[in-house]
């Protein structure tokens, strides 16, 4: 299963440093099918050109033929967000069903779930999506959290650390993979981001050649 998740977690990097290609040079890449829109003349990124440039190269990937994927999944446990129209540390077991944002299946048997992230929103969004990841039943199930920043410089890493770790909602779990992906960090260029998930901290921002 390492193996699997190994190469899952490739793939989302090949997936980030495309988008970072086109936003670098500003127009589309020939090689890649997402059409990313313009807002006043800048392209926009979010979450969803992240998940379908990620699946675009799933599809086309040799050692995952004969996987499976599927977006917006129901979850087999119910969640709870809010109550009377106000945030709540969410909860699992009550509520009703949410969505995982691309499930991999290999047969009918689910093999991973990743949730993915942009702009980095609050702190709840994020504490919805751990949830999530954590609770969803399965021994042997990859769970990955991906989460994608336009800019970035050294006071991000506060913001970043504390909405995975001193998150007042819910801390990512320790059964999660966390990657992050900058594409401009400090006014350097694209960047991936290194946590030690046993400190609880981030190390590094680092580009792996």
């Amino acid at each position: 299963m390492s193996e699997i998740k190994n190469r899952l977690l490739l793939l989302i990097e090949q997936a980030c440093r495309q988008l970072a290609v086109i936003v670098g040079k500003n127009e589309m890449d020939d090689s890649c099918h997402i059409h990313i829109p313009m807002i006043d003349g800048k392209l926009r990124i979010s979450e969803q050109e992240l998940k379908y440039a990620f699946l675009e190269i799933f599809i086309k990937d040799e050692a995952m033929k004969g996987y499976k994927y599927s977006v917006e999944t129901p979850t087999e446990k119910p969640y709870k967000f809010t109550a009377d129209g106000k945030k709540i540390v969410p909860e699992c077991g009550n509520g009703r069903k949410a969505n995982i944002d691309v499930v991999i299946f290999n047969d009918y048997k689910r093999v991973a779930m990743i949730e993915f992230k942009a702009g980095n929103p609050d702190e709840h969004s994020h504490a919805k999506d751990f949830l999530k990841l954590k609770e969803e039943p399965g021994d042997d199930l990859i769970r990955i959290f991906v989460e994608l920043y336009s800019t970035t410089n050294d006071k991000t890493r506060e913001s970043i650390q504390d909405k995975l770790y001193n998150n007042k909602y819910g801390n990512i779990g320790g059964n999660t993979d966390y990657l992050g992906f900058s594409l401009n960090h400090k006014n350097k260029g694209c960047c991936f981001v290194r946590v030690d998930s046993d400190k609880k901290s981030i190390i590094e921002w680092y580009l792996r050649k």
